[in-house]
């Protein structure tokens, strides 16, 4: 593709006092990647429904001619048996985040994968992303004197001291 020559060469031009193996580095940046925030989902099941709606959000990174035919797969196999649960559902570039409706608790992986979108049977190389998936029946948190990790799954009674991790989603 000659706009993708033309993006290279730009590139290596605009670099051209650095030495080679660090040029190497940007040639890299044509591809396209996956940026996931995390590798664990943790969820709560509604009590009355027991399932809980999961969303896995995240971004195509990459110049864009490299993610301008990419489109996101998405696999969801049993974390315990490794048995297939939805077979490959692909989405446009265009779209950021997928969500699993009314899933019961248990332990999933979510595989998102990068795929050509005029070949389909093409996927890009080291694109695949694994999120591990935990949804857990509400339990009420056990306080102690010791600072313990909440999880999604933990009520917590009124009255306890809790702090938050500055964290950043991207």
């Amino acid at each position: 593709d000659s706009s993708t020559d033309m993006e290279l060469k730009s590139l290596i031009m605009s670099k051209s006092e650095v030495s080679l193996p660090l040029q190497v580095s940007y040639i890299s940046e044509l591809l396209p990647t996956l940026n996931l925030p995390s590798s664990l989902k943790e969820y709560a099941t509604n009590a009355e429904t027991s399932t809980a709606d999961v969303t896995l959000s995240y971004r195509i990174l990459g110049l864009p001619s490299a993610v301008s035919q990419v489109q996101t797969c998405l696999q969801v196999i049993d974390g315990n048996t490794n048995a297939l649960l939805l077979k490959s559902t692909c989405v446009p570039r265009e779209h950021t985040e997928f969500t699993l409706s009314r899933m019961k608790a248990g332990k999933y992986k979510a595989l998102l994968t990068l795929r050509n979108e005029l070949d389909p049977s093409k996927s890009y190389e080291n694109t695949t992303k694994a999120v591990e998936i935990d949804i857990r029946p509400p339990v009420e948190f056990t306080p102690s004197y010791n600072w313990q990790p909440l999880h999604a799954w933990h009520t917590i009674p009124s009255g306890i001291e809790t702090r938050i991790r500055d964290t950043c989603f991207f």
